[in-house]
């Protein structure tokens, strides 16, 4: 399969409201407001120097900060919004107290995804409005999810501890990298059928796509539906790898920031589609982040009348 139709995700009346998502590498925000939809990202790396499975303060203050000023935003537009984080903060043995912390700043619960919930938002929010079955691959800071379904139902899926932060602190050469993921993902080969279009999505895939288009300014409806061919990826990750970080940062397309970990978040790409025979994936720009929005908003969930 050569070409993906991608679907418009359609949005009905009174959808306003804003999502926070606590990652591994970056925290976003999502909001939708008077039928537009706006997404911002800060790279904060609270994955970094995690020691003995405890969040580092700083990488800790620098998340919540960012992620603090995205919620005060989302309050003086007056939308409802919430807050999740995925597997840095999961796997973190001080989760509890960051958590703490980040109700108190943002002023609402954070929810912690586990894998297999991370991985099923992913699916909903990449594949909305597709009826064929389809897998759906995210590559985040911390670990990496796989699901695979249909109609947005997710009927398998894996998360593995292996991300572009992680990795990235490894310190390895492109090519191990690259048969690491492989070999950590081989396992999970026969869960995918043949022919089965595989849909990625995270800022690894986008910023390939974007660095391809050479974007100065990112749109999203650039990316969306682009194909990363095997070949395409593996030519990326030898420009790059041969790149100081702050000339990967200047590049047209790499989000400031991103230059220290996308060699990383190429590498586990090209291994996962070794592992899974497959030589191209579609980018979406949609992903848990707009699932998470979504089951926010048709279950109601409303800020506080306290966090107000």
């Amino acid at each position: 399969m050569s070409a993906l139709h991608i679907v418009p995700v359609m949005k009905g009346n009174n959808m306003d409201g804003a999502m926070i998502d606590i990652g591994s590498n970056s925290v976003r925000l999502l909001y939708r407001m008077q039928e537009k939809t706006v997404r911002f990202a800060r790279i904060t790396r609270l994955a970094d120097n995690m020691q003995n499975g405890v969040l580092c303060a700083a990488s800790a203050r620098r998340t919540l900060s960012a992620a603090a000023r995205f919620a005060a935003w989302a309050r003086k537009n007056r939308l409802p919004y919430g807050a999740y984080a995925t597997s840095a903060v999961r796997d973190a043995k001080n989760k509890e107290a960051f958590a703490k912390a980040a109700a108190r700043l943002l002023k609402t619960e954070l929810r912690v995804l586990s894998g297999e919930e991370e991985a099923a938002a992913a699916f909903a929010g990449a594949a909305a409005n597709m009826q064929e079955a389809l897998c759906v691959l995210d590559i985040g800071g911390r670990s990496t999810e796989t699901a695979f379904g249909k109609s947005s139902l997710v009927n398998n899926s894996f998360s593995l501890p292996i991300g572009a932060v992680n990795t990235t602190q490894r310190g390895l050469m492109p090519d191990s990298m690259a048969e690491e993921a492989e070999c950590a993902f081989k396992p999970y080969a026969s869960m995918l059928p043949l022919d089965t279009p595989v849909l990625a999505v995270a800022g690894t895939v986008t910023t390939l796509a974007a660095l391809e288009k050479r974007l100065h300014v990112y749109e999203p409806a650039l990316v969306d539906g682009f194909l990363l061919t095997d070949t395409l990826v593996q030519a990326w990750i030898t420009r790059l790898a041969a790149l100081p970080e702050a000339d990967r940062d200047s590049l047209p397309g790499m989000q400031k920031g991103r230059g220290k970990v996308i060699v990383a978040g190429c590498c586990i790409l090209l291994g996962w589609m070794r592992a899974f025979h497959t030589a191209q994936v579609f980018v979406r720009t949609t992903d848990g982040l707009d699932a998470m929005l979504d089951a926010m908003l048709k279950n109601k969930i409303i800020l506080d009348e306290k966090s107000q």
